[in-house]
């Protein structure tokens, strides 16, 4: 099989524009995502709060290439890039935490971002999916880590038409429980599968 390889570009950066409001978001593939917001202890629905995070999240384009394995997900011939994760750190007010930083952890391994096309000999549409770590501190906890419980964050995509994205809508998969570090199990605050825009940086 010949495949048109046309990089996505070596050293492209994607940076987060904007997260959370309470208007629903929609994916560049029709699904509908909630806007970012934060549970407080209860974890209960009528506890959540609506809060606007900032964010700094920045990936880059560390290699790519065609996709050549018989068996897989995708399909023989599909464009591929794998990315790393230069920077993840949302900052936010919470009537309750107070001021909150969310940032990547870099204390447990297994962070990736992949970005594959969809179809082969095609470089769009793709998808990022990225898996990593968190952790956040509060300015109401004092000396308290707290770390997304379990399983990495899993972040994604919707079907991207460009690299870096203008202005597309990325969504976690599920909700993403965050525990005391030093009291495994002490669920202080949940995120919700929650979506935010990503954009180019410019």
């Amino acid at each position: 099989m010949t495949s048109k390889f046309e990089p996505y570009g070596f050293s492209a950066l994607c940076g987060l524009r904007e997260v959370g409001g309470t208007q629903t978001l929609t994916m560049s593939d029709g699904v509908d995502a909630d806007p970012l917001f934060l549970y407080g202890v209860s974890n209960a629905a009528s506890d959540r709060e609506y809060i606007e995070f900032a964010g700094d999240v920045l990936f880059e384009i560390a290699s790519e290439g065609i996709y050549d394995e018989r068996l897989g997900v995708y399909a023989e011939g599909t464009q591929w890039a794998e990315l790393n994760i230069v920077r993840f750190n949302m900052t936010s007010k919470h009537p309750t935490l107070g001021d909150i930083v969310i940032s990547l952890d870099t204390s447990r391994s297994g962070a990736r971002s992949t970005l594959r096309a969809l179809t082969p000999n095609a470089k769009f549409p793709a998808l990022q999916r990225t898996r990593f770590f968190i952790t956040a501190i509060a300015s109401e906890m004092p000396g308290v880590i707290l770390q997304n419980r379990g399983a990495p964050v899993f972040l994604h995509s919707g079907h991207l038409n460009e690299w870096p994205p203008a202005d597309d809508i990325y969504r976690f998969n599920v909700k993403v429980p965050m525990e005391r570090r030093d009291r495994p199990g002490e669920i202080v605050a949940t995120l919700n599968a929650g979506g935010l825009r990503v954009g180019k940086i410019v």
